[in-house]
């Protein structure tokens, strides 16, 4: 009796245990539209157990057609309910399940069009929302973009989509460089180009020499936009103060894909995607731009596009990752150029416990480049076709002159190689650690590693003996950059009160970089199938190439808010570089930012759910050169008694960075959640510029480096979004923004203005302006007879080579549920293009123009020409041989004055369109639960331009993607093509 009466309490036991471990409920509820009641199909509902350890419970779920969501069997307890939905503001709210109920949640969402709500970068270690930023910041949806759209890169990413910023090639030849224009361009110094960062990693950004003209290759298209999440840009000091010297032209934050924490838990996603498409010519050449049009037109093909993107992502309550493949083979419009990549990324989140998170992103990218000879360059297809006019027969015998390729054979253009391979690794590792609620520490490591090689090949089988190559030529270079960068910081944050909030920001920044390049050149091939360096008889040149600089900074900042309404923050950077002369004072750049919530400090209309008013001051610096701080360096040269050393340059070791000031003052409103408009207005002023000051011959040194050049620069940026209507089947979002930015050389300290050509550095001009001595009328000799043109005294502007006004206009329009039209046109204004192909080709008789009039004035043989047969010769000292004379001056192709030869650059371009056919919908009714999600695009890039300049394309410059002072000129400079794909994506 006794035993059974034991048994009988096991078994009551062990029920009671198992009933209690079996305590469950259910939670439920319908995801709908704040304002139009409608319910939200696929929106995302997360239940976390309120305890954060890695072994609490959660639970996740999709809203069905009705917008209804069920959850069972959710262990008894306290749980964060988190709902997110594309386009509106995340839902939060603490639950109890309660044994064997149900607990019901309605969640209606408020429209988030602009992504106020979203969590945006500040500064090196701010993060706030962007409805309190006090900051212009510009966030970039690259996944839905992607989505929409097909990029080759990170410029055609954000083109068009970020007020204050132009992004842009400046060549058609696929693979090639590219560069942005950041509100005024800061100072005069430095390549006028954002840091940039990739998953907290600062990456390569620069360029490297093609030997091909104008082109080069860029480091960065070696960063997929397949793999890119979201974009933000901090656009100058303002914000970027706390960046120091790595801030003065602003920095891109570069976020990749990656499993999220807070989705269904225990899951996983499988997405692919295809894309398939041409690149074809965008405009022909004309008469007007070159008597060689025709055969100029005749050198292009459409290049063949295909990729395939893959990834694969999952989660757990502790452990998330991502892992993509993502591959692109671009041909160009000219049989020489091709661009080949393939990267693979991986990126992983540990969740060790709820205090300590570990985050790392991984990449591996190969390219493979051939680039075409272009801009200016004798060896390309445009370069021996738009340089001569149609093939001329002399009277009188069978001999013909000019005509195409009358330089070089086209067999002999087409068999010319110029290919860059490259291989980079990118990483970094990041920890996040809360020790107590008030403090949190992050801590990342990141690393860049990119190596390159390239080979100029110019084959021994053809005849390049005009320009001085005999029996071929073979040069290879081979390079290694690599890049290191930590940051540490802790954030310690502080509430006074209920009302006064306060978080203290301490850190510090490093990087490191070091490069080893070398390369040989030989010629002289003694055959034709043989063109390794070692069979090449004769040694042209051949160099070594060391580069290692260091840089750092210690920063600290306060920020304090007072009833979620007013914001205030104070910050400071104190820097150190390789580059800064050893004898500099410190360095130190300063911050001070604000904004006000008027929407909450006063009592405006409840639609008005956001006016805000925000300023900012900021400081950062350019560094001078590697070597312009360092008193004496000296080099090897030869000489008739041997090799000797020599000084290369004289530094000054008290040079000090550039210093970049930026002051900005902006407002910020959004009506109904859905209509909004964002004004800034900035100014920079750059002092302490960097110029040589010559020196008496008889000092036998370079001229040295001193701080004593300044710039100033200001202009607006404005974007207006809205929302005109959404319903379950329509939807229609419209997005315009506006840019004006210009600035103006004020001091060069009596350095000797920067003359490049026509571009210019000269007081009283803007950066990079054409400048020259204008032809105001034509000389004659004794005779009447015309002799050449008349020169002011004076230079004078031709116009500035950057347009101060462009801006671009957006909509997206949804219908029929499943189907979206997207459509983004820029333009322009105000800019002027230098039409240097028609200039240099005048001298060679590819102008109809000139060539007339040279025979009409009889001045024809003194320019090489021979007699134009259908016109006559004028008579010298009268009106028609007057006015006859005051034309032809003005086209002179010997003068960086010829007005004819500049051209305005305004422009009205649709840039891009895509239609969708969401194909989810379609599928599921066919065959249910066998994919996520499906959809067909079909997409074009570069659609039309509308312009008034005579040659095909505006968006181009002669020296690539060089950051110099040379811009907007066009010297055989390959158009960009225009681009027809489709894509079709599908996700598991």
């Amino acid at each position: 009796m006794k035993n059974i009466r034991y048994f009988l309490w096991c078994v009551l036991f062990v029920t009671g245990i198992l009933s209690m471990s079996a305590q469950t409920g259910t939670v439920r509820g319908t995801i709908t539209d704040s304002k139009s009641k409608e319910p939200l199909v696929s929106a995302t509902v997360y239940l976390q157990m309120a305890s954060q350890s890695t072994s609490s419970k959660s639970f996740g779920k999709i809203t069905n057609k009705q917008g209804q969501f069920e959850i069972s069997n959710v262990p008894v307890g306290t749980y964060t309910l988190r709902v997110t939905y594309v386009s509106y503001a995340s839902y939060l709210k603490t639950i109890t399940v309660i044994d064997q109920q149900t607990v019901t949640v309605d969640v209606p969402l408020r429209l988030d069009v602009k992504g106020l709500e979203e969590v945006v970068i500040t500064g090196v270690a701010s993060r706030t929302q962007k409805s309190v930023a006090e900051v212009a910041v510009s966030r970039v949806d690259a996944t839905a973009l992607s989505n929409a759209n097909g990029f080759q890169d990170v410029s055609q990413l954000l083109a068009g989509k970020v007020a204050g910023v132009k992004a842009s090639s400046s060549s058609g030849a696929v693979g090639m460089g590219f560069r942005f224009d950041v509100r005024s361009g800061a100072g005069l110094n430095g390549n006028g180009q954002p840091t940039i960062f990739v998953d907290g990693v600062r990456v390569a950004s620069g360029l490297s020499d093609a030997g091909t003209g104008g082109q080069d290759f860029s480091d960065l298209a070696l960063l997929s936009p397949e793999s890119i999440e979201s974009i933000e840009v901090l656009k100058g000091p303002a914000a970027s103060a706390l960046y120091g010297t790595s801030g003065s032209n602003g920095v891109v934050l570069i976020k990749t894909k990656r499993a999220l924490a807070g989705t269904i838990p225990n899951s996983y996603s499988v997405q692919f995607k295809t894309t398939h498409g041409i690149n074809e010519r965008q405009n022909d050449y004309t008469k007007e731009y070159s008597l060689g049009y025709e055969d100029a037109n005749r050198t292009f093909r459409t290049g063949n596009i295909s990729g395939q993107a893959f990834t694969i992502a999952g989660n757990t309550s502790s452990f998330n990752y991502l892992l993509g493949y993502d591959r692109r083979n671009e041909e160009g419009i000219l049989s020489t150029n091709s661009f080949n990549r393939d990267v693979l990324r991986g990126n992983f989140s540990a969740f060790a416990s709820d205090k300590l998170t570990f985050n790392i992103s991984s990449s591996y990218g190969f390219t493979k480049t051939y680039v075409p000879y272009g801009d200016n360059t004798v060896f390309g297809f445009l370069g021996e076709t738009l340089n001569y006019g149609p093939e001329f027969k002399i009277p009188g015998t069978n001999i013909t002159i000019g005509g195409a390729y009358s330089g070089l054979d086209s067999i002999a253009v087409a068999s010319l190689v110029n290919v860059r391979k490259q291989q980079s690794f990118t990483g970094s590792a990041e920890v996040l650690y809360l020790p107590v609620k008030e403090l949190s520490i992050r801590g990342v490591l990141g690393v860049n590693t990119v190596g390159s090689f390239y080979e100029q090949l110019i084959p021994a089988q053809y005849d390049y003996s005009r320009y001085g190559v005999i029996r071929g030529d073979v040069f290879k270079s081979q390079e290694t950059d690599n890049y290191y960068n930590f940051d540490l910081s802790a954030t310690y944050s502080t509430n006074f009160s209920e009302t006064i909030k306060s978080a203290t920001v301490a850190g510090i920044q490093g990087f490191l970089s070091n490069s080893y390049g070398i390369s040989v050149e030989k010629d002289s091939f003694p055959s034709t199938s043989i063109t390794a360096l070692g069979s090449g008889n004769r040694y042209i040149a051949g160099a070594e190439v060391f580069g290692d600089a260091r840089s750092a900074g210690l920063f600290i900042q306060e920020e304090v808010s007072f009833d979620d309404t007013y914001f205030l923050t104070a910050g400071i950077r104190n820097d150190f570089a390789s580059a800064i002369g050893k004898d500099a004072a410190s360095v130190f750049y300063p911050k001070l930012t604000g904004a006000v919530r008027l929407d909450r400090a006063l009592e405006l209309p409840q639609d008005l759910n956001l006016f805000k008013f925000r300023f900012g001051y900021g400081a950062s610096g350019i560094l001078p050169g590697p070597l312009d701080g360092s008193t004496l360096r000296w080099g090897v040269a030869q000489s008739g008694h041997g090799a000797g050393a020599v000084i290369t340059s004289q530094g000054n070791p008290t040079l000090q960075p550039e210093t970049v000031q930026e002051l900005e003052f902006g407002t910020e409103i959004e009506y109904d959640n859905r209509y909004g408009i964002e004004v800034t207005y900035f100014r920079q002023f750059a002092a302490n510029s960097i110029f040589t000051r010559q020196q008496a011959p008889s000092v036998g040194l370079p001229a040295p480096f001193q701080n004593v050049g300044s710039i100033v620069g200001s202009g607006i940026e404005a974007s207006i979004y809205a929302e005109l209507f959404r319903t379950e089947d329509y939807q229609l979002n419209l997005n315009l923004i506006y840019n004006y930015a210009n600035n103006e050389v004020t001091d060069l300290g009596g350095a000797s203005p920067i003359i490049n050509g026509e571009n210019v550095v000269m007081k009283g001009f803007s950066k990079g302006e054409f400048v020259a001595f204008p032809i105001i009328g034509a000389l004659y000799e004794a005779d009447g007879t015309y002799r050449g043109p008349e020169l002011g005294k004076e230079r004078v502007s031709f116009g500035k080579s950057l347009a101060p006004t462009n801006g671009s206009f957006s909509f997206t329009f949804r219908f029929l549920k499943d189907f979206s039209l997207y459509l983004l046109t820029d333009w322009s204004l105000g800019g002027t293009i230098h039409n240097f192909t028609r200039q240099f080709g005048t001298r060679f008789g590819a102008n109809e123009e000139f060539k007339q009039l040279a025979t009409k004035l009889g001045v024809n043989l003194n320019y090489g020409m021979l007699p134009d047969t259908t016109v006559e010769i004028l008579t010298k000292n009268t009106n028609a041989y007057t006015q006859a004379a005051e034309r032809f001056a003005q086209l002179d192709p010997t003068e960086t004055g010829a007005s004819d030869y500049y051209e305005s650059s305004d422009n009205f371009r649709i840039r891009e369109i895509s239609l969708q056919y969401n194909l989810t919908s379609l599928i599921e009714s066919i065959m249910p639960n066998v994919i996520k999600n499906a959809s067909l695009t079909f997409a074009a890039r570069n659609v039309a331009m509308f312009k008034t300049y005579s040659g095909p394309d505006v968006e181009i410059t002669t020296n690539g993607a060089d950051r110099s002072v040379t811009r907007g000129q066009d010297f055989f400079t390959l158009q960009n093509p225009r681009t027809l794909y489709g894509m079709l994506s599908i996700g598991f």
